[in-house]
């Protein structure tokens, strides 16, 4: 079946998602844990993601989950490239920047698959594991970065006789004199008050951060389309204020703040 609706536009939302939205969605419909976007640059995850989508259109078994070299991966995207082209999928992988690791490569990447899935996903059951077993290395991986839901929804045997003489201990050691403060539970709580405080504040600072990179990432790929932007001043001009780096921003600021010799 064709898979429809591949564009995705700047304004639509799709790249307004966060790093931790994104890891949340693969973590769960990939039944792992990464902690990491750039963990995604293997193009493992992506061949997992359209696997759920489209059941026994990847080849699953030539995926190399152990993959830790820039040609390994580059296997695994052609796989991927492989059953796009057999879905009509038009969607450009930028392979060489995505191999290298980088946030914002990979992040955007995800953030385009993200809105596909959702846009077309027909939701019927999947099972990853089972799935990612069938190439090189999956059952490790799992192993190795395990933790979604799909595996960890067995429940774990209650220990009874363990938890009996753990109470009885409690009861005789464990005992709060009256009037004492609770000082462990405070801490805890004041622990998991701060986190919460923090975490949205860096939530929204990192979609801030990512609205106003693929701003300028449009403003470039105007600027790159456009016929004369090689001698063209101004644009020259913005394609230097787009390409400096940290050091040279630094030297810049550096060299404005230096006094000037008056000219006697």
């Amino acid at each position: 079946m064709a898979a429809a609706d591949q564009s995705m536009s700047l304004m639509d939302g799709t790249y307004f998602v966060g790093r931790k939205e994104i890891l949340d969605w693969i973590n769960g419909l990939c039944a792992i844990n990464l902690a990491k976007v750039e963990q995604t640059c293997t193009g493992a995850v992506a061949c997992q993601i359209l696997d759920a989508m489209y059941p026994g259109k990847v080849q699953m078994s030539k995926v190399d989950w152990s993959a830790n070299k820039d040609y390994e991966y580059i296997q695994n995207y052609k796989v991927l490239q492989k059953a796009f082209m057999q879905l009509k999928i038009d969607k450009h992988v930028e392979v060489d920047r995505l191999v290298r690791g980088k946030y914002q490569d990979n992040l955007e990447f995800m953030q385009w698959f993200k809105a596909f899935y959702e846009r077309n996903a027909s939701g019927q059951p999947y099972d990853p594991i089972a799935q990612r077993e069938k190439g090189k290395g999956g059952a490790q991986f799992t192993q190795k970065f395990g933790g979604g839901a799909a595996a960890s929804s067995a429940p774990a045997a209650p220990a009874r006789r363990k938890v009996g003489a753990t109470t009885t201990a409690t009861s005789r050691v464990g005992r709060t004199p009256p009037g004492a403060p609770t000082s462990v539970g405070a801490a805890r709580t004041a622990r998991t008050s701060t986190g919460a405080s923090l975490r949205d504040p860096v939530e929204s600072l990192e979609k801030e951060r990512d609205f106003y990179f693929n701003k300028l990432r449009e403003v470039e790929i105007m600027l790159q389309g456009a016929e004369d932007s090689e001698t063209n001043p101004l644009a020259q001009a913005i394609f230097k204020v787009l390409y400096a780096t940290e050091e040279e921003g630094v030297e810049e600021e550096q060299m404005a703040g230096e006094p000037q010799d008056e000219q006697m």
